[in-house]
């Protein structure tokens, strides 16, 4: 089925095929450079969240620092040993740094000393207690996100000796958030993507650019999850939006205990990609369909019109036009080299053809001459039979030698008098069997069309129907009266069929041993027309039927007809 199918397309449909599958491999490596693009954009942003949130992770440490190098630097102070002096102290730094909202001095006790600031003092109690028990002067210790009267704050702790070493002072102070927020802002200016900073409780310290999670929110069940990991990576998660982000995350394990996010869009990472894919595709496409454009006029211009011309030539060929020829040349092209061998072979049937017309005009010239001589020859065979027969000539054998020798002479004398012409089927049959019908015409009847066979059939046809009606005259039904003969002949699509029937005869039985007569109308008249002959011997007459193709029975001119 598949090669049935594969012979339906003509060559310029193959090239156009071949266009289109020479062009396949160049749209897999298209396809092939996007995944591997799209895969390393995605990993290249991975890389860029993760390094992001070490930029805002340092930016949060810079902050922080800062507070623990103020104080280190307070315990150098005297203002902090009387309770007076220290508080106006504290409120001087406090005017020099804005961005304390308070800042406190207690002792081991956790009794406030000194403060200054906007939150109560219950509440920094609160806050020194909760932080006072993990400081030590060895380090900072770092608070979750607080509430403050002057905004919220991020609480930080130190322990601090004196200098005399004698007792340990613990500072706490309440870092506004909004001063972190813009350390981290100004080192990441005109970044794409999302930062959220978190303490270790999982409650947002602060988020760039501002959005739907606000100071003191706590984290999405995800981001949460995240916080909790024991090393840096990256991640996917859900957008607010429903789009994808590719998040890189550092969680609280680490020192300080501040959980930092950075987050990019997929969308926005893969926007460029898709355009230029976008872009590369419709590229690939007009290169595509100007290459199949391309192979469709190359085909009709190189491929159908050859063939055409080609096909045209053949066919003007078969149509009877001898002097149709393709013109071409063998310039080494395969068309060239067709359609010159095209013109050599028709050169050659034509010489063939002259020199065929040539031996059948002396074909037929030595066949007339031999039919001249074979119609004298019977002629003296006649007249030696006579003089030899003579005082016999009414024995049944006499009469059948000469009625076969006068059926032989009939047929050539019709052929000669045709000159090689076709003979009607209807004249054969009359002048076979005019010696035995003399004037009971009706006991033989013809049925058939006017149908016109070629001169050799028509000298097998007339001894075959001299041979039959010999016999009918013997044995059959022309050796009773009220016997009959019923010859038809038809023609069926490509077959020709004739039929002889005896009826209303003597009781037929079959011969023991085929004669001369059986011989003649069961071999000549079938190996004459290629034909199958059907010889049956029937209780009430004999029947014979010819079947053979018309071609081989009919003059061309009776086939053009029909």
């Amino acid at each position: 089925m598949a090669d049935r199918r594969a012979t339906h397309l003509n060559l310029r449909l193959r090239l156009l095929v071949l266009a289109v599958l020479g062009l396949l491999p160049a749209f897999a490596i298209i396809l092939i450079d996007q995944f591997n693009t799209r895969s390393q954009s995605i990993a290249d942003a991975e890389a860029y969240s993760l390094r992001m949130t070490e930029i805002v992770l340092g930016e949060v440490i810079r902050g922080m620092t800062g507070a623990a190098t103020l104080m280190i630097g307070m315990r150098h102070s005297s203002e902090l040993q009387d309770p007076d002096d220290c508080e106006q102290y504290l409120t001087g730094i406090r005017l020099d740094i804005p961005s304390l909202v308070d800042l406190a001095i207690a002792n081991t006790r956790g009794t406030i000393l000194c403060h200054s600031g906007a939150s109560s003092l219950p509440a920094v109690a609160a806050g020194i207690d909760k932080l006072m028990n993990a400081a030590t002067a060895e380090g900072l210790q770092v608070g979750t996100y607080t509430p403050t009267p002057g905004g919220a704050a991020l609480p930080m702790a130190m322990a601090v000796p004196s200098l005399s070493g004698s007792e340990t002072r613990y500072i706490y102070l309440n870092v506004i958030l909004t001063e972190l927020e813009r350390l981290v802002e100004s080192a990441v200016p005109g970044t794409t993507g999302a930062t959220i900073v978190a303490d270790r409780e999982g409650t947002v310290l602060f988020r760039l650019p501002t959005g739907a999670l606000k100071p003191g929110d706590r984290l999405p069940e995800a981001l949460a999850a995240l916080a909790q990991e024991s090393e840096p990576a990256t991640t996917r998660a859900p957008g607010g939006n429903g789009t994808m982000l590719i998040v890189g995350y550092r969680p609280v394990t680490g020192a300080p205990p501040i959980a930092v996010f950075f987050g990019l869009e997929e969308n926005q990472v893969l926007a460029p990609l898709d355009r230029a894919a976008l872009l590369n595709t419709l590229v690939a496409c007009l290169g595509a369909t100007l290459a199949v454009l391309l192979a469709w006029s190359v085909g009709r211009r190189w491929v159908e019109q050859p063939v055409e011309r080609l096909s045209k030539a053949v066919w003007a060929r078969r149509t009877g036009d001898k002097s149709a020829r393709t013109n071409y040349e063998d310039d080494g092209t395969e068309f060239g080299r067709i359609g010159s061998s095209i013109d050599l072979l028709f050169d050659e049937l034509d010489d063939r053809e002259q020199g065929q017309a040539l031996a059948e005009e002396q074909r037929d010239l030595n066949a007339r001459e031999v039919q001249h001589r074979v119609k004298n020859l019977l002629a003296v065979i006649q007249v030696i039979a006579k003089q030899t027969f003579t005082g016999t000539a009414d024995l049944p054998e006499v009469r059948a030698f000469e009625g076969r020798i006068a059926a032989i002479v009939r047929a050539n004398t019709s052929l000669l008098a045709r000159e090689g012409e076709a003979g009607d089927i209807a004249e054969i049959a009359a002048t076979s069997l005019k010696p035995f019908v003399g004037a009971n015409v009706e006991r033989i009847k013809f049925a058939g069309p006017a149908m016109r066979v070629s001169p050799k059939v028509s000298m097998a046809l007339s001894m075959a129907l001299y041979e039959l009606a010999t016999n009918a005259v013997k044995y059959g039904a022309l050796s009773v009266p009220g016997g009959q003969i019923h010859l038809s002949w038809s023609q069926e699509a490509d077959r020709f069929r004739l039929i002889w029937r005896e009826r209303h005869g003597p009781r037929v039985q079959n011969p023991d041993h085929a004669g001369f007569g059986t011989m003649m109308v069961k071999r000549v008249l079938a190996a004459e027309t290629f034909g199958n002959v059907d010889l049956a011997f029937h209780e009430d007459g004999l029947e014979y039927i010819l079947d053979c193709p018309l071609d081989r029975v009919v003059s061309p001119e009776t086939v053009a007809r029909s």
